[in-house]
């Protein structure tokens, strides 16, 4: 049974003249389970069956609409627009999911994006107001990357930066938080230039600071989604390159709470990323639902500690047990911690006495561009005076 059913439409303008070139394109994206019929000449319905989520529907979505756009090596220019339909309980059947993908597909070719997804019967909300305007920001190198310091508590300075994207907009323009972007390029297939822009940036400036006598480290958090992405260890792998950045400086966060819909494909990425030398992070943790099991097949170097139970541990005893569970469980795998969130100095120095072994907070710093890190650097706050 089908868990995603996007369906194609193409113009017929030359449709069926194309048609070799684009079962071949097809064949080039969809897996081996994957089943696809063209149901007229300007249609082409997909099953894809190994699909469980939204964010892995999206980015399957993305992929086809790239791979259908460029048919014909720019010889015969197509402008497909893609309609996805994950099931609900009320919506379980192949032909209820065609049905609905069907009428997606035409709000999709009424749509900038060319794409438009719904689970069950309500749509889902994707800011398609917004998708052509952040294209236009990442192709123009228009966004912006922020770092947050994390800070060593055995070392008494900072060590690590966790880059944050950020979208600078005229005053005129309505603001658009971080979350949103991400979670407009993960709906719109822009999740992939996304990441290789915030990772190129991050490992480039990082480059220019060690070259200013500031070695640091680099978090850079990657989608969920992107461990369906085979490509995903090449594009790290060439980064790292391009840049001449330490592998072992690289630390890579993945949310505990992400929806991985192939935990085989996500482990053998993992894998591959580790056999890199970066590092791997469960960001979030507590949040999601990370077994014993899991956290032991992971190649995992760090837990990070939500902010939701470090805010209040000095005043909730289960966000105490919370965080010293999460500190045990961590050291007792050989895994380091950081706890995100810490906004004030009796929290720094619980953590410290409890074993943390880096922090991240508003204490010590705000996410801030990479000029005003660079004064921040110049004269980090006296870690050891403030803990006592």
């Amino acid at each position: 049974m089908a868990s995603d059913a996007p369906r194609m439409l193409l113009p017929t303008v030359s449709a069926r003249a194309i048609l070799p070139l684009l079962r071949s394109r097809l064949a080039s994206v969809l897996q081996e389970q994957d089943r696809y019929a063209i149901i007229g000449p300007n249609e082409v319905l997909v099953f894809l069956d190994r699909v469980r989520s939204e964010s892995i529907a999206r980015l399957a979505m993305g992929r086809l609409l790239q791979a259908l756009t460029s048919v014909g090596n720019g010889k015969v220019t197509l402008d497909p627009a893609i309609g996805g339909a994950i099931p609900s309980a009320q919506t379980s059947t192949a032909a209820q999911l065609a049905a609905i993908a069907d009428a997606a597909c035409v709000k999709a070719g009424q749509s900038e994006a060319r794409l438009h997804l719904v689970i069950g019967g309500p749509t889902v909300p994707d800011h398609s107001d917004l998708v052509h305007d952040l294209r236009t920001a990442i192709d123009a190198n228009q966004l912006e990357v922020h770092y947050q310091p994390q800070l060593s508590l055995g070392r008494e300075r900072c060590l690590t930066m966790e880059a944050l994207v950020r979208w600078p907009r005229p005053a005129a323009k309505q603001p658009v938080s971080p979350e949103i972007v991400v979670d407009i390029a993960c709906r719109h297939g822009l999740i992939d230039a996304l990441t290789r822009f915030v990772l190129n940036t991050a490992l480039r400036e990082a480059g220019e600071l060690a070259r200013a006598g500031h070695a640091l480290g680099v978090a850079v958090n990657l989608s969920p989604m992107l461990f369906g992405d085979a490509d995903l260890p090449d594009t790290v792998a060439q980064a790292l390159r391009v840049w001449n950045f330490p592998a072992a400086s690289l630390t890579l966060e993945i949310t505990e709470a992400s929806d991985i819909h192939d935990a085989e494909a996500a482990l053998v990425a993992m894998q591959r990323l580790r056999t890199l030398g970066t590092r791997l992070s469960i960001d979030d943790f507590g949040t999601g639902f990370s077994s014993l099991a899991r956290l032991r097949a992971m190649p995992l170097a760090e837990l990070k500690i939500d902010r939701l139970f470090v805010a209040n541990m000095n005043r909730s005893e289960a966000d105490l047990q919370i965080v010293r569970s999460v500190i045990d469980l961590a050291h007792n795998f050989e895994l380091e911690v950081v706890a995100e969130g810490v906004e004030d100095t009796a929290t720094a120095r619980h953590l410290r006495a409890l074993g943390c072994d880096a922090i991240q907070g508003y204490l010590f710093a705000r996410p801030m561009g990479f000029e005003k890190l660079r004064g921040w650097l110049a004269a980090q706050p006296d870690i050891a005076a403030l803990l006592g």
